[in-house]
C-alpha cells in the first residue's frame, strides 16, 4: 500500500504543519512515511506545499509523481496541482476561497468542496484553523490514520499554546463527522470539428474501429475509445533492476538510489518507448498510461497494447 497526497496553499495557512501532522500520525501507527516540504519566497502570503507518502513498506523516493489526492486551500493551488492528481483520485478544495466551476479534467478525478474557512471561523473563531478542517475532511474520505492519533499529537505539542491546541482540535473535530459530497469534475468541451478535411494522397478511413490496423498508405483513424491523458507510472517497489527500460530510453527511465526504476521524464521520447518498456519489463510493473498527443504513427495499436498493462495495474 502506497498513498501519496500533496497539500498546498498560501504561506501562513498551516500547510506544512498539516502535512507534518499527518506524517507523524502515520509514523505513530507504524507506517513508513516521507514528508517533503517546499517553501515559497515569503513565509506569509507566499506559496507553500508539501508531499506526504504513507506506505506499508519503505518508500523509495519522497518526490511526487502522480498523487492519489490533493488538499488545496487556494485557487492557485488548485490550478497547479489539480491536473497532477492521477485518474481515479480526488481533490479536497477549500470552497470558501476557491471557485471550482472553471476546473475540468479529461478523466474521472473527483473534487470535494469543503467550506473550510467558514467552518473554522464558526467553531475556532479563526481562519487559521481551516487546515485542520481540511485534514479532517481528507481523513473522512481516505482514513489513512486514526483521528485519535492526530488529536494525541496536537494535544502533546509543546510549540502550541493551550488555546491554539483547543482551537485546532475543535476545527479538526468539526470536519470529521460532516458529509462533504464529491462533485464529478466536468470534462473540457470537445474542440469544434474542422470545416474542411486536409487533402491526402490516400482515402481517410473513418469507419474502422480504433484497434484496427489501417491499410497501407491510408491515414489512421483517430483513437476516441480511450479519452484523456493518463500519466505513466512504475510500481518501483516491485522493480527487479532488469535494465530493460533504461536500455530503451535512459532519458525517460532512470534508477533511484536503491536501483529501483522510475519514470524520469515521460516526454523524453515517443509513446512507443513507454509501451515497449512495459512489454519488455520482466516484472510487468510499468504502466505506460495513455498519451495526450494522438498524432504519433501507429497510435491506435500502441494504445491497444498499452491497455492490458493499465488493466493489470489499474489507473491508480
Amino acid at each position: 500500500m502506497l498513498f501519496e497526497v500533496v497539500m498546498s496553499g498560501s504561506g501562513g495557512q498551516g500547510i506544512l504543519f498539516m502535512g507534518n501532522l499527518l506524517a507523524q500520525a502515520a509514523l505513530r501507527e507504524g507506517r513508513h512515511v516521507t514528508f517533503l516540504p517546499t517553501y515559497g519566497a515569503a513565509m506569509r502570503g507566499g506559496t507553500a506545499n508539501c508531499v506526504v507518502k504513507v506506505a506499508a513498506e519503505e518508500v523509495a523516493s519522497p518526490v511526487m509523481h502522480r498523487p492519489h489526492a490533493a488538499i488545496v486551500l487556494n485557487q492557485q493551488s488548485l490550478n497547479k496541482f489539480g491536473p497532477a492528481v492521477r485518474a481515479g483520485g480526488f481533490i479536497i478544495a477549500n470552497s470558501s476561497a476557491i471557485d471550482i466551476a472553471g476546473f475540468s479534467r479529461d478523466d474521472d478525478v473527483r473534487i470535494v468542496p469543503v467550506p473550510a474557512t467558514d467552518i473554522a471561523r464558526e467553531v475556532a473563531k479563526t481562519d487559521r484553523a481551516a487546515n485542520m478542517v481540511m485534514l479532517a475532511a481528507f481523513l473522512s474520505l481516505e482514513p489513512l490514520v486514526q483521528s485519535a492519533s492526530i488529536e494525541t499529537i496536537l494535544s502533546a505539542s509543546s510549540s502550541l499554546s493551550p488555546d491554539v491546541i483547543q482551537r485546532n482540535v475543535a476545527a479538526f473535530r468539526a470536519g470529521l463527522p460532516k458529509h462533504f459530497a464529491a462533485v464529478t469534475v466536468p470534462k473540457p468541451a470537445a474542440p469544434a470539428a474542422a470545416a474542411e478535411m486536409p487533402e491526402t494522397a490516400s482515402p481517410v478511413i473513418v469507419e474502422a474501429p480504433a484497434d484496427a490496423v489501417a491499410a497501407e498508405g491510408a491515414v489512421e483513424a483517430p483513437v476516441f475509445d480511450v479519452d484523456g491523458y493518463v500519466a505513466p507510472w512504475i510500481d518501483s517497489e516491485k522493480c527487479s533492476t532488469c535494465e530493460e527500460c533504461v536500455n530503451i530510453n535512459p532519458n525517460m527511465f532512470a534508477y533511484d538510489h536503491r536501483k529501483k526504476a522510475y519514470i524520469k521524464d515521460p516526454n523524453a521520447g515517443p509513446y512507443k518507448h513507454l509501451v515497449r518498456a512495459a512489454e519488455k519489463c520482466s516484472e510487468k510493473v510499468i504502466h505506460p498510461g495513455y498519451p495526450a498527443d494522438r498524432s504519433e504513427k501507429g497510435i491506435a495499436r500502441l494504445i491497444e497494447k498499452a491497455r492490458k498493462f493499465m488493466q493489470t495495474g489499474g489507473a491508480r
